[in-house]
């Protein structure tokens, strides 16, 4: 499993980074259109992304020029505002 990260990209889960304060939302979108295609080509090199599943539990900004490229998407916490995203991430995950 895998995750992505407005300063480093793809990372795996496991792998630990030092804690940073860059964020997507402090970006303008042509910056985080070339963070998307960095990170599709990072996915690329590790799976076939065409037969995998997606599961995004990220905002909309996280998604939005990542989701024209995969095809297999859930994304379970669409619509819900930020405290409510958390609210539910804490529930599944208690």
């Amino acid at each position: 499993m895998h995750a992505s990260s407005a300063k480093h990209g793809l990372l795996n889960l496991e792998q630990k980074i030092e804690p940073y304060e860059q964020t997507l939302n402090d970006m303008r979108a042509n910056e985080v259109k070339q963070w998307a295609r960095q990170v599709i080509e990072q996915i690329k090199r590790i799976i076939n992304i065409d037969k995998t599943e997606f599961v995004f539990l990220a905002g909309e900004r996280y998604r939005k020029y990542l989701l024209p490229h995969l095809t297999n998407v859930r994304i379970p916490l669409k619509g819900l505002g930020i405290g409510e995203q958390l609210q539910r991430l804490k529930e599944l995950t208690a």
